[in-house]
């Protein structure tokens, strides 16, 4: 299978020292952060995860729906581990 007979498939670059640019949604693509306190709370857990794992959060945007970030580990393979804690 390659990308063009599946343009929709999500290709995860982490055993590189890349900058991760990441898109994650609300289920249901429910507008969650459209509450102030949602939204400081997740900025919270992005930022204090970030801490954790010794990453450089670069920048981000919480939309009413959905979060992108960009972010870059010091070493490969933490993207997998990063996203499951905070999600």
């Amino acid at each position: 299978m390659n990308d063009i007979t599946h343009p929709h498939r999500r290709r995860i670059f982490s055993e590189k020292l890349y900058a991760h640019f990441v898109t994650t949604s609300c289920y249901d693509r429910r507008m969650f952060f459209s509450i102030e306190r949602a939204a400081e709370i997740f900025q919270w857990a992005l930022t204090s995860q970030a801490e954790k794992q010794n990453a450089h959060l670069i920048g981000y945007v919480i939309m009413p729906e959905h979060v992108h970030f960009i972010i870059w580990f010091p070493e490969p393979g933490q993207l997998s581990n990063f996203m499951k804690h905070l999600k």
